[in-house]
């Protein structure tokens, strides 16, 4: 594939934010694993009571599952599941695991740095996309310098091709590529002064406006979806058509939102604040295009916080919710259920819920619809397969590495 560097060359605008800083936030934004210690601050609010409301027009029941968690057990996996992971944690070195073999190899070819840095090269993210994974490369010698994102497709087998280069000058940040492109980002412009603008590179098409928070509270954007772009600012997150800058929806004031589909999103009330009297906040199922709302109870023990998996091939949404400080210990706990988009039911993941070091665990749907589970342990690193309806998760071991934060399955 032809290989091009796009100079993106805006007025000068002074005083402005990074936005390569914005590009690192949104990726842990998106994912929220990424938990600091300051977080365990406000377990004391958090009590070991659970009173859970399911009201409203169309809200499923869930049984809540009381079992206490273990590490993760199971069948052993078979030897012939052929399944290989390109693996990154926290934007490193990305490696090849072959998971019947435990081989691990290097991806070669990104220009990282052995040692990270907040300057240095930094991969984001790590997408499926045709022929293999898209890896993002950033690049920002200084806060104030231009900054070079470089698009790389990483094959299941860990060759590297270089598809595009795009300059961004010091008050612009770029999202996760254009929805289905591997070649084309959507661009935020962040003046001092003035409204935001998006603007698709390369591409003819004039900038719009869209909703923006002040410099010293950098808006973020990203990723694109189906549904549209998802823009964050300092107090809320937006669902935005990127094309006319139209605002499709909104989380609740200090709560999240997730596109689980082209017009189905989940919002939630905020999370990890939790007092022992205190209902764990409402989730709401929302259609965009009937305007609809569905309320779910909250189904899981754990109620510090949650994160989506959408399966891109089914109705189906794998929904974790994690606690780091199990009942106010130094334990980490995860509690997976499979959510039905069409049904707004809850089914409860077999196995769980588990400990394991959050920050250095993940989860990915494979494309044969099979959720695949890494569970960073005490002693190993456990792996999980599970197809919906199964009664049972199997269970094998992965190399540790440095973290499974980030991954993307290939099936063989």
């Amino acid at each position: 594939m032809t290989t091009q560097t796009l100079d993106i060359n805006p007025p000068k605008v002074a005083d402005a934010t990074s936005p390569e800083s914005g590009v690192i936030k949104d990726a842990q934004r998106r994912r929220r694993r990424e938990r600091t210690a300051a977080s365990l601050l406000f377990l004391a609010l958090i009590g070991a009571g659970l009173f859970v409301v399911g009201q409203g027009h169309g809200a499923q029941i869930a049984r809540q599952n009381s079992a206490s968690p273990r590490w993760m057990s199971g069948p052993p996996l078979s030897s012939s599941t052929h399944l290989r992971l390109l693996v990154s944690q926290n934007g490193g070195r990305p490696w090849i695991v072959d998971v019947p073999s435990g081989r691990v190899h290097t991806v070669a070819g990104l220009g990282l740095p052995r040692v990270q840095s907040l300057w240095r090269p930094m991969l984001w993210p790590l997408t499926r996309v045709q022929g293999g994974a898209l890896g993002v490369v950033v690049r920002r010698p200084c806060n104030s310098c231009t900054a070079t994102e470089t698009h790389y497709l990483i094959s299941p087998a860990g060759s590297v091709m270089r598809l595009i280069r795009f300059r961004l000058g010091s008050h612009q940040s770029a999202t996760t590529p254009v929805y289905g492109s591997s070649t084309a980002i959507w661009v935020l412009t962040h003046p001092r002064s003035g409204p935001c603008t998006l603007s698709e590179e390369p591409g003819s098409a004039a900038a719009v406006t869209v909703p923006c928070g002040d410099p010293a509270n950098q808006t973020v954007i990203g990723p694109d979806t189906q549904a549209g772009l998802v823009v964050s600012t300092s107090s809320r997150t937006m669902l935005v058509d990127p094309r006319t800058g139209q605002v499709r929806a909104r989380s609740p004031a200090g709560g999240q939102l997730d596109v689980l589909s082209r017009n189905i999103v989940l919002t939630g009330g905020p999370t990890g604040i939790q007092g022992q009297a205190v209902p764990p906040p409402p989730l709401l199922l929302v259609n965009l295009a009937t305007g609809a709302t569905r309320q779910l109870r909250w189904p899981s023990v754990l109620r510090f916080n949650y994160e989506v998996f959408p399966d891109p091939r089914s109705s189906l949404v794998a929904v974790e919710f994690a606690d780091p400080a199990y009942k106010m210990s130094s334990r980490q706990a995860s509690d997976i259920w499979l959510l039905n988009t069409r049904t707004g039911a809850f089914t409860h993941v077999p196995g769980f819920p588990i400990f394991e070091y959050l920050k250095v665990s993940g989860m990915a749907w494979t494309s044969t619809h099979r959720l695949v589970v890494i569970a960073y342990g005490l002693r190993h690193v456990s792996i999980g397969i599970w197809r919906p309806g199964s009664s049972q998760m199997h269970v094998g071991t992965v190399p540790s590495l440095s973290g499974y934060l980030e991954f993307v399955p290939f099936q063989g």
